[in-house]
């Protein structure tokens, strides 16, 4: 896995795979659209088969959220685009 202080990761976590790679591939693309100052990693989990919600989670170094105003919009875009899908962001620290 790519160190958190070298990328924006997104976690995708869904049932369906058909799912998890359409969300994926919007999630790269609003990350595109925002001109992100570090790569965005993606990685899918799998969800419980018994779970119909989806969900994205975005984790951000703490020296990109502060340096970096755009990539604090990725999760309203995101949400935008995924109104169902439950989305949180997390700021980690080193």
């Amino acid at each position: 896995m790519i160190e958190s202080t070298t990328s924006v990761r997104c976690e995708i976590v869904a049932s369906d795979s058909k799912l998890r790679n359409e969300l994926k591939q919007i999630a790269q693309t609003c990350a595109r659209d925002l001109k992100l100052a570090l790569p965005l990693f993606t990685f899918e989990r799998k969800a419980a088969e018994s779970r119909t919600d989806a969900k994205i989670n975005i984790h951000i170094p703490a020296q990109t959220a502060l340096a970096n105003s755009a990539v604090w919009s990725l999760a309203c875009h995101v949400a935008c685009f995924c109104p169902q899908v439950n989305i949180a962001t997390f700021i980690e620290n080193p």
